[in-house]
């Protein structure tokens, strides 16, 4: 997962040299960015161990009545 995400960086460096400025993106192409960094952040959390995870406050939460 971290190989993909070095050569998406490196895909959007070599575009800003070769526009020689900023790069905008469609509203799909963020609509698809802001989808992708949900799904990676929750994969990473579901990598963590529990312990981890209730360190950071990410631990499931349980009702209690």
């Amino acid at each position: 997962m971290g190989v993909e995400l070095l050569v998406v960086q490196n895909e959007n460096a070599l575009l800003r040299r070769q526009l020689k400025g900023p790069v905008w993106y469609a509203p799909a192409d963020r609509l698809c960015f802001g989808a992708l960094s949900a799904l990676i952040a929750a994969l990473v959390v579901a990598c963590l161990p529990d312990d981890a995870r209730n360190r950071v406050g990410m631990a499931p939460q349980t009702h209690r009545a």
